[in-house]
C-alpha cells in the first residue's frame, strides 16, 4: 500500500476504530516486582487486576466479594433492627403482665368488698335477732346458713394471725355452750355471766369471762389461756392456764382440752358449734373494737387486779 493510500485511508480507519466500543479485557498478575500475563504458571499469585472498558477493577472489589460484603452488611443491619425491636417488645410484655396483675388485684378487692358488705349485713341481722325480747332460733339458724355461703379463709389463718383478733360473745345456745369454753363458774348461785371475750393470736387463745355477782360484790374476771390447733373444720383449745378473780392461777393436774366445730370464721365473726357437728348449739362471737374500754367500764382490768 502506498503512502498516499495510507494517508487517504487513515482518517477513515481512525473514525471506524473510535466508533466501536472498547471491550478489551486484560488480566495482569503481579507477584512482587514482576508482572505475568494470563499464560503464567499457577505459581504466580497475589494481586489480580481486571481491566474492562479501560477501568481497572481490583480482585478485592470483584462482584462476588461486593455481593458478599453487601449481604454481610444487610445481615448486620437486620440483626441491629431485630435487637432494637427486642427491648420494646420485652417492655410491652412486661407492661402487659403488670397491667394484668393490677386488674386481678382490683378484681380481688372488688370481690372482697362485696363479701365484706354481705357479711356485715348478715352480722347486723344476727345482732338484731339476738337482741329481740323473744328468741327466734329459726331466723338465727337461717342467718348462720347465709354466712356459710360466703367465701372465707380457713380458720387456721385466723388462729395464726400475728395481730390479735378480739371477739365478744353475742349469742350462746345455752349455759352448757358457755361452760364448754369457759370456767362454768357463772352457774354458781347468785352469779351470772356478764361478758366473754375471745382473743386469737399466733396459735394461742385467751378467753376472758366477766362474772357478775348479785349483791354488793365486785365483778370477777377469769382468764383462760392456751394453745390452738386446727384440724379441718374443728379447732382444739388446749387450756394450760386459768387465773381466777382473785388473780390466783389455778393449776390442774393436766391440760384441759376444748374442741369446737367452726361453722364460719372471719375477722368479723366466729360461729362455733359446741355440740355434735351439725347440732346447732351455736356460740357466736363478733369483732370487739375496744376490749380495754369494755373492761374499764366493767371496773375490771389489770389496774384493778381482776376485781374492784
Amino acid at each position: 500500500m502506498t503512502r498516499l493510500s495510507i494517508f487517504l485511508l487513515g482518517p477513515f480507519l481512525l473514525v471506524l476504530l473510535l466508533s466501536r466500543p472498547l471491550r478489551t479485557v486484560q488480566f495482569t498478575f503481579t507477584t512482587g516486582s514482576s508482572t505475568c500475563s494470563s499464560t503464567c504458571s499457577s505459581t504466580c499469585s497475589s494481586t489480580m487486576r481486571i481491566t474492562t472498558g479501560g477501568n481497572p477493577i481490583s480482585s478485592t472489589n470483584s462482584p462476588t466479594k461486593l455481593f458478599a460484603s453487601r449481604r454481610g452488611k444487610l445481615s448486620k443491619e437486620l440483626a441491629d433492627i431485630t435487637s432494637s425491636e427486642t427491648i420494646p417488645t420485652k417492655a410491652v410484655v412486661a407492661a402487659s403482665a403488670s397491667s394484668s396483675r393490677r386488674e386481678k388485684s382490683k378484681e380481688r378487692q372488688r370481690q372482697s368488698a362485696a363479701v365484706f358488705k354481705q357479711e356485715k349485713l348478715i352480722i347486723d341481722s344476727i345482732l338484731e335477732i339476738v337482741a329481740a325480747p323473744k328468741r327466734d332460733l329459726p331466723s338465727l339458724n337461717a342467718a348462720v346458713s347465709s354466712l356459710t355461703t360466703l367465701p372465707s379463709n380457713p380458720f387456721k389463718v385466723l388462729t395464726s394471725s400475728s395481730s390479735p383478733l378480739i371477739y365478744t360473745v353475742a349469742f350462746a345456745y345455752d349455759d352448757t355452750s358457755l361452760s364448754h369454753v369457759g370456767t362454768g363458774l357463772h352457774n354458781v348461785p347468785l352469779a351470772r355471766l356478764d361478758a366473754m371475750y375471745l382473743t386469737l393470736k399466733a396459735n394461742t387463745v385467751t378467753i376472758q369471762e366477766v362474772i357478775r355477782i348479785i349483791g354488793p360484790f365486785p365483778n370477777v374476771l377469769n382468764t383462760l389461756s392456751g394453745r390452738t390447733t386446727v384440724e379441718g373444720d374443728d379447732v382444739m383449745f388446749t387450756i394450760n392456764s386459768v387465773i381466777d378473780g382473785t388473780g390466783k392461777e389455778l393449776v390442774g393436774e393436766e391440760d384441759r382440752i376444748v374442741t369446737c366445730n367452726i361453722v364460719y370464721g372471719s375477722e368479723n365473726v366466729v360461729v362455733m358449734d359446741t355440740g355434735e357437728k351439725g347440732e346447732g348449739k351455736y356460740l357466736i362471737f363478733v369483732k370487739e373494737e375496744d376490749l380495754d374500754g369494755q373492761l374499764y367500764e366493767k371496773n375490771l382490768g389489770e389496774e384493778k387486779k381482776n376485781k374492784i
